[in-house]
């Protein structure tokens, strides 16, 4: 069906950690929050893109998140560690929910 390819073709496309957000920033976010998805941009683009943006989504794991908010905590940004650790959950469960990614 059409909508099966539609998806198909969506999933393809979001390979990455960071293709997987920005397809969340632009589909989800710039719709459904007041700001437009421009807090949770600058999160990903600081935080999370440097490093595991390019991380294939089949090997991301809480280790490689863990990795990415490290600094954050080493560094006393707890609160900013914690948004970044919310947000990509709540990225990540969007994707199940619209089955752009399998669990």
């Amino acid at each position: 069906s059409r909508a099966d390819r539609a998806k198909h073709s969506a999933a393809s496309t979001t390979e990455t950690v960071q293709a997987l957000c920005e397809e969340w920033l632009k589909t989800y976010a710039a719709h459904r929050l007041k700001d437009g998805g421009t807090g949770s941009e600058s999160l990903l683009k600081l935080h999370l893109f440097p490093a595991c943006g390019n991380t294939r989504l089949a090997r991301f794991s809480k280790r490689e998140l863990a990795a990415a908010i490290a600094p954050l905590t080493a560094a006393g940004k707890h609160r900013t560690a914690g948004a970044l650790f919310q947000l990509t959950r709540q990225i990540f469960q969007w994707a199940v929910r619209t089955d752009l990614i399998q669990t």
